[in-house]
């Protein structure tokens, strides 16, 4: 039996695919800078800022939640957003880590047995935050340089996070109590455990990565295909650190709120496949995004005005981007991390 929907559902996207194949080669060397433009970003900003963090959230969650933590964050998670106790690990390490920790930690949680699958929703859903590394290093020091604009950034972007989540368990159906839930019974060893966290952070930082060079190479070739007209519309919502470079040359800090909020169509992608497992649906968390993004702008407004916080007249200097780490050391730990695993899989094998 054949499905005419589903057959022209395959041929647009071959036609989209061949389309897309066509123009990379048409525009090779467009793809070719924005690719290595990528790889930059990655090496001096992104690798340095995040790996840490990922490699501390993935460990942090296969432990369960300390219990005077629990105890002390039960009350108001329960109150504000709907979410039980062992939440507080993954909520905390979302706010800030950055944007993938609290999908990617809520998941190794709910597996572990740890939390149930409305809280994974809801800290998919609402809890996508650039994070203290990215807000701070990369946006604050490396695009306006100044820490305590990256501070207000990151203040901006958690505020909304924690308002829009807090309104909606407002007026939506409450939950359900949680029944007992199956608790891990026997934990990996710690050595164990820090081995999965670090293979599991470099395959993550692979992937973002991946997905930044691949939209970094799209947004050049779209550029010398329409003549930038459209880099207006597309920049602000396409990738995050493009959509920084733009705030930053129009020294406009509560654009750069917003634009650190939504998070970009390439941080969508990246948690797509959280985004269904999870039951979020991607109109919703897009939607979600988006009225992050309008809270930041006018938070970070706010909190210009209300702390008198000084704003660098130069925001960035040249076309290098600011980081407290060179590309030689983001290379060398990732090397470390590969020796390291070759090590830890020769031993088992032995």
């Amino acid at each position: 039996m054949k499905h005419p929907e589903r057959e022209m559902k395959n041929l647009l996207v071959f036609a989209v695919s061949a389309a897309a194949f066509a123009l990379a080669v048409r525009y090779a060397a467009q793809a070719k800078e924005g690719l290595a433009a990528a790889l930059s970003t990655c090496a001096t900003v992104l690798v340095p800022s995040l790996f840490p963090m990922l490699v501390l959230s993935r460990f942090a969650a296969a432990c369960p939640c300390p219990a005077a933590l629990k105890k002390l964050l039960a009350g108001p998670l329960r109150a504000l957003f709907g979410l039980s106790p062992d939440c507080a690990a993954p909520l905390l390490l979302g706010l800030t880590g950055g944007y993938p920790l609290a999908a990617k930690s809520a998941d190794a949680a709910k597996e572990a047995g740890l939390i149930t699958q409305e809280d994974v929703r809801r800290l998919t859903l609402f809890f996508t935050c650039p994070g203290l590394p990215f807000a701070v290093v990369a946006a604050g020091s490396g695009f306006f340089h100044s820490r305590p604009v990256g501070y207000t950034l990151f203040a901006s972007c958690a505020l909304a996070d924690l308002a829009v989540a807090a309104l909606y368990h407002r007026f939506a159906p409450k939950p359900p109590r949680p029944a007992v839930l199956q608790r891990q019974q026997n934990a990996p060893p710690v050595a164990d455990r820090l081995v999965a966290a670090v293979e599991g952070a470099v395959q993550a930082m692979l992937s973002i990565c991946a997905w930044i060079g691949a939209f970094y190479a799209l947004l050049r070739v779209v550029g010398a295909l329409t003549g930038n007209a459209l880099d207006v519309f597309l920049t602000p919502v396409a990738e995050v650190t493009s959509a920084l470079e733009e705030a930053a040359a129009r020294k406009n800090l509560p654009l750069t709120a917003a634009c650190l909020a939504f998070g970009g169509l390439c941080v969508w992608c990246q948690l797509l496949p959280e985004i269904r497992k999870n039951g979020v649906g991607s109109a919703r968390y897009l939607a979600v995004r988006t009225l992050c993004a309008g809270l930041a702008c006018g938070m970070e407004t706010a909190l210009l005005r209300l702390l008198a916080v000084p704003v660098p007249t130069e925001t960035r200097i040249g076309g290098v981007y600011i980081s407290a780490n060179s590309a030689a050391g983001a290379a060398g730990l990732l090397l470390l991390c590969a020796v390291f695993m070759a090590e830890t899989a020769r031993r088992q094998e032995a």
